[in-house]
Protein backbone atom coordinates (compact mmCIF):
# COMPACT_ATOMS: atom_id res chain seq x y z
CA UNK A 1 0.00 0.00 0.00
CA UNK A 2 1.20 3.18 -0.71
CA UNK A 3 2.28 6.00 1.51
CA UNK A 4 -0.51 8.89 1.69
CA UNK A 5 1.17 12.26 0.79
CA UNK A 6 -1.05 14.73 2.53
CA UNK A 7 -1.72 14.56 6.16
CA UNK A 8 -5.24 13.88 6.88
CA UNK A 9 -8.21 16.83 7.30
CA UNK A 10 -7.60 18.23 10.76
CA UNK A 11 -4.20 16.03 11.71
CA UNK A 12 -2.18 17.90 14.48
CA UNK A 13 1.33 16.58 14.79
CA UNK A 14 2.04 16.23 18.11
CA UNK A 15 5.73 16.93 17.35
CA UNK A 16 4.98 20.24 15.17
CA UNK A 17 6.88 22.09 17.97
CA UNK A 18 9.42 19.90 18.80
CA UNK A 19 10.19 17.58 16.00
CA UNK A 20 13.17 14.63 16.69
CA UNK A 21 13.55 14.20 12.91
CA UNK A 22 14.79 17.96 13.18
CA UNK A 23 16.55 18.30 15.87
CA UNK A 24 14.48 19.17 18.23
CA UNK A 25 13.79 22.47 16.55
CA UNK A 26 9.85 23.10 15.64
CA UNK A 27 9.07 22.71 11.86
CA UNK A 28 8.11 26.38 11.54
CA UNK A 29 11.66 27.52 12.44
CA UNK A 30 13.16 25.02 10.00
CA UNK A 31 10.84 26.41 7.23
CA UNK A 32 11.65 29.66 7.79
CA UNK A 33 15.39 29.82 8.10
CA UNK A 34 15.10 27.58 4.50
CA UNK A 35 13.20 30.44 2.83
CA UNK A 36 15.48 32.60 4.10
CA UNK A 37 18.53 31.06 2.76
CA UNK A 38 17.02 30.69 -0.58
CA UNK A 39 16.50 34.97 -0.35
CA UNK A 40 20.08 34.87 0.51
CA UNK A 41 21.01 32.95 -2.23
CA UNK A 42 19.10 34.88 -4.63
CA UNK A 43 20.69 37.92 -3.24
CA UNK A 44 24.41 36.33 -3.61
CA UNK A 45 23.56 35.52 -7.90
CA UNK A 46 22.47 39.13 -8.18
CA UNK A 47 25.54 40.73 -6.58
CA UNK A 48 27.80 38.14 -8.34
CA UNK A 49 26.22 39.14 -11.58
CA UNK A 50 26.78 42.66 -11.22
CA UNK A 51 30.25 42.44 -9.85
CA UNK A 52 30.58 39.85 -12.88
CA UNK A 53 29.59 42.79 -15.05
CA UNK A 54 31.47 45.34 -13.85
CA UNK A 55 34.81 43.40 -14.01
CA UNK A 56 33.69 43.10 -17.39
CA UNK A 57 33.55 46.64 -18.05
CA UNK A 58 36.65 47.07 -16.00
CA UNK A 59 38.72 44.54 -18.29
CA UNK A 60 37.26 46.46 -21.58
CA UNK A 61 38.67 50.03 -19.43
CA UNK A 62 41.74 48.21 -19.48
CA UNK A 63 41.85 47.21 -23.18
CA UNK A 64 41.00 51.01 -24.13
CA UNK A 65 43.68 52.63 -22.02
CA UNK A 66 46.09 50.04 -23.31
CA UNK A 67 45.42 50.47 -27.04
CA UNK A 68 45.81 54.50 -26.13
CA UNK A 69 49.03 53.88 -24.64
CA UNK A 70 49.75 51.68 -27.49
CA UNK A 71 49.33 54.36 -29.79
CA UNK A 72 50.28 57.33 -27.99
CA UNK A 73 53.68 55.34 -27.65
CA UNK A 74 54.13 55.22 -31.40
CA UNK A 75 53.27 59.01 -31.66
CA UNK A 76 56.31 59.66 -29.49
CA UNK A 77 58.31 57.46 -31.05
CA UNK A 78 57.83 59.38 -34.49
CA UNK A 79 57.82 62.43 -32.79
CA UNK A 80 61.30 61.71 -31.33
CA UNK A 81 63.56 60.20 -34.61
CA UNK A 82 64.11 61.43 -38.23
CA UNK A 83 63.52 59.28 -41.48
CA UNK A 84 65.29 59.67 -44.43
CA UNK A 85 64.24 57.45 -47.53
CA UNK A 86 66.95 56.24 -49.55
CA UNK A 87 65.83 55.21 -53.50
CA UNK A 88 67.17 52.03 -54.31
CA UNK A 89 67.22 51.13 -58.48
CA UNK A 90 65.61 47.40 -59.37
CA UNK A 91 68.12 45.44 -60.46
CA UNK A 92 68.68 44.83 -64.55
CA UNK A 93 70.22 41.40 -64.26
CA UNK A 94 68.78 38.67 -62.13
CA UNK A 95 71.26 38.26 -58.82
CA UNK A 96 70.31 34.28 -58.97
CA UNK A 97 70.37 33.49 -62.29
CA UNK A 98 71.63 36.35 -64.39
CA UNK A 99 69.10 36.50 -67.09
CA UNK A 100 68.16 40.16 -67.90
CA UNK A 101 64.70 40.95 -65.94
CA UNK A 102 61.70 43.02 -66.94
CA UNK A 103 61.50 46.36 -64.63
CA UNK A 104 57.88 47.09 -66.01
CA UNK A 105 57.00 44.27 -64.29
CA UNK A 106 58.32 45.25 -61.26
CA UNK A 107 56.91 46.53 -57.78
CA UNK A 108 58.61 48.12 -54.57
CA UNK A 109 59.62 46.86 -51.39
CA UNK A 110 60.25 48.96 -48.39
CA UNK A 111 62.63 47.79 -45.88
CA UNK A 112 63.36 49.64 -42.57
CA UNK A 113 66.92 50.11 -40.47
CA UNK A 114 66.88 51.81 -37.20
CA UNK A 115 70.15 53.29 -36.29
CA UNK A 116 69.99 53.31 -32.41
CA UNK A 117 72.04 56.14 -31.30
CA UNK A 118 73.42 56.94 -27.51
CA UNK A 119 71.98 60.79 -27.84
CA UNK A 120 68.20 60.71 -27.69
CA UNK A 121 67.50 60.70 -31.03
CA UNK A 122 66.87 57.84 -33.05
CA UNK A 123 67.67 57.94 -37.14
CA UNK A 124 64.90 55.56 -39.30
CA UNK A 125 66.79 54.65 -42.60
CA UNK A 126 63.96 53.49 -45.49
CA UNK A 127 65.16 51.68 -48.13
CA UNK A 128 62.42 51.87 -51.02
CA UNK A 129 63.66 49.31 -53.30
CA UNK A 130 62.18 49.01 -56.51
CA UNK A 131 61.71 45.43 -58.61
CA UNK A 132 61.90 43.91 -61.11
CA UNK A 133 60.69 40.23 -62.83
CA UNK A 134 63.00 37.75 -63.27
CA UNK A 135 61.42 35.53 -66.76
CA UNK A 136 63.83 33.01 -65.68
CA UNK A 137 63.28 32.79 -61.88
CA UNK A 138 59.92 34.00 -62.22
CA UNK A 139 60.15 35.65 -59.40
CA UNK A 140 60.20 39.39 -57.99
CA UNK A 141 64.05 40.18 -57.83
CA UNK A 142 65.67 43.28 -55.73
CA UNK A 143 69.32 44.63 -55.38
CA UNK A 144 70.37 43.53 -52.08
Amino acid sequence: MSRARKAPEGFACPYRDRCPEAGGLPVRRIYDEHHDHLQREDEHFRIRGEMAREIHDLHRTLRERDAEIDRLKAENKILHQRVRIVPVAAPSVCPHCQSTTDPERGGERAYLQEDIELCPVTVVTRFEHATSWCPCCRRQVAQG
